[in-house]
């Protein structure tokens, strides 16, 4: 899973010299190597920012951390429909299931806590 913008095409072309998947992140990838890529999580910036452009508009905005995924319909997984049918259909069964625990908010995603630098 390369998440390093360009530079990320050195780890997809060496996935397309070894044949083994790889995932996009962060925008839709599935083009960058199609033969490889499985699927690509992608973050949907505009209605991240629309929500705190929202609050500002409100005057609810205070500084903090957003962690916005799946639930928030910020993140979704993209399939790469040429290689779909390379996951097992019970495998392709318990995504689909965790997805929608996710977005129902009955499954919580494991998260790392940031904690500030003092000065």
């Amino acid at each position: 899973i390369p998440n390093a913008d360009a530079a990320s095409l050195g780890a997809f072309q060496a996935a397309q010299e070894k044949k083994i998947l790889v995932l996009g992140t962060n925008k839709n990838q599935n083009d960058v190597a199609p033969d490889v890529t499985l699927a690509s999580g992608v973050i949907d910036i505009p209605t991240a920012f629309l929500q705190i452009a929202q609050e500002v508009q409100k005057r609810t905005f205070t500084g903090r951390i957003l962690q916005l995924g799946m639930k928030e319909h910020v993140i979704t997984l993209v399939y790469n429909p040429a290689l779909r049918d390379r996951i097992p259909p019970e495998a392709q069964a318990r995504l689909d299931t965790a997805q929608q625990q996710i977005i129902a908010g009955t499954l919580t995603v494991p998260t790392v806590e940031f904690t500030p630098v003092k000065q």
